[in-house]
């Protein structure tokens, strides 16, 4: 009887490698199974009632609550007084040729146009709409073109006072019109052509100053004046 060439524990050690490595293929075919299950799902169409909807964050959506009359009117309003701030500024500009017109004619081009951007948003019609400048739809606004322009074709100082009582009015405006919302957006503009037109005042004041003339309020409270024009300027804010 021949005997068995290889010990009994030689035999045993081949057998346990030989489990081990049987035990590792097992393993490697199960993740690659588990990976293409994995992959199958996150490829298959989704069912309506699985898929989530998807936020869009990108700029303002057109809201749907629908704004009130009060509020409408607030964006019509105020949209034509940047309007008649920059038509007006604009021409004192061409009389008397000071830069400060021209800067803020400019600054308010951006202010009537940032209110105009509301108004699209909430599918406002524009009362502003191909008409020119000294022309708007609110018969107040019309004849307070025609008062400042006359006044301020006077002089340089009368110019600069038109100036002025430009920007407390506005702020005025905006004031009541930002209690009339609770709109952020909307809010938001106003705010930052409030904060204009404080810079707007002090410039105003500032150049009063340089002919030798204190800036009196001539439409806002001497208190709010006062506070305004004894702040620094501030930095604009995007719209």
């Amino acid at each position: 009887m021949n005997k068995f060439p290889y010990p009994p524990s030689t035999i045993l050690s081949f057998l346990v490698l030989l489990v081990l490595f049987a035990s590792v293929i097992i393993g490697l075919e199960s993740e690659t199974n588990s990976s293409r299950a994995t992959q199958a799902e996150q490829t298959a169409p989704t069912s309506a009632s699985q898929q989530q909807p998807q936020s869009r964050t990108v700029g303002f959506l057109r809201p749907t609550a629908p704004l009130s009359q009060e509020e409408i009117r607030d964006l019509r309003f105020m949209r034509e007084e940047e309007k008649l701030a920059r038509d007006v500024y604009s021409v004192l500009f061409q009389k008397w040729q000071l830069p400060i017109f021209q800067n803020i004619a400019q600054a308010e081009h951006k202010h009537t146009s940032a209110v105009l951007n509301v108004i699209n948003r909430y599918g406002i019609s524009d009362p502003a709409a191909g008409k020119p400048a000294g022309v708007y739809a609110d018969a107040h606004l019309t004849k307070m073109y025609k008062d400042l322009i006359a006044k301020g074709q006077r002089s340089v100082e009368d110019a600069l006072w038109v100036g002025g009582i430009i920007e407390e009015v506005d702020i005025d405006d905006l004031d009541k019109a930002i209690s009339r919302t609770q709109r952020g957006d909307i809010i938001r503009v106003y705010r930052n052509i409030q904060l204009g037109s404080r810079n707007h005042l002090r410039g105003f004041a500032k150049s009063l100053a340089g002919l030798g003339r204190d800036y009196k309020p001539q439409h806002l409270p001497l208190e709010s004046v006062t506070q305004i024009l004894a702040g620094p300027m501030e930095n604009n804010r995007p719209f």
